[in-house]
């Protein structure tokens, strides 16, 4: 071989995946948190041998597992949605939470537990009414929260 020539690699490189534009990396975020919340209440549903919303004919000591793949499901439905909106409000108000002024961990996650928590209520209001928009601000202020816990604190 000629000095100065590359050898041609044994393997071609395989090309690197890009990394997910911000807003689905954060609705996949809160899809993944959701979920896990659903399967884990689906497990203690079936634990606590929760009767069904709609009861068949069948014996009542069956179809309680039904709970797990049920919750997970329906946990990940509204993650998505809750998270959507939560990604699409943090886009809106970019340019206010670079605004703020302070360096407390108050300043530095409260926009973002404020963000899920309207979320939560705009998801909430179309579910279940007011009920359901306090259910679902709740959890949707902890989910923020959560998840940007470790960030926060990090500055």
């Amino acid at each position: 071989m000629a000095a100065g020539t590359k050898r041609k690699p044994k393997y071609p490189k395989k090309p690197r995946p890009r990394p997910l534009p911000k807003l689905p990396q954060v609705a996949l975020q809160w899809v993944s948190a959701w979920a896990v919340a659903g399967l884990a209440t689906g497990i203690v549903l079936m634990l606590l041998k929760a009767l069904p919303f709609a009861e068949s004919g069948a014996k009542p000591d069956e179809g309680f597992a039904l709970w797990i793949p049920a919750m997970a499901l329906a946990g990940a439905a509204a993650g998505l949605g809750v998270g959507l909106l939560y990604a699409g409000l943090m886009l809106v108000t970019e340019e206010w939470r670079n605004s703020l002024e302070g360096d407390t961990l108050t300043v530095r996650l409260g926009p973002q537990v404020l963000c899920g928590a309207v979320a939560g209520i705009a998801a909430g209001l179309l579910a279940g009414g007011l009920g359901g928009a306090a259910f679902f601000a709740l959890l949707g202020a902890c989910t923020a929260a959560a998840l940007n816990w470790r960030a926060a604190r990090a500055v």
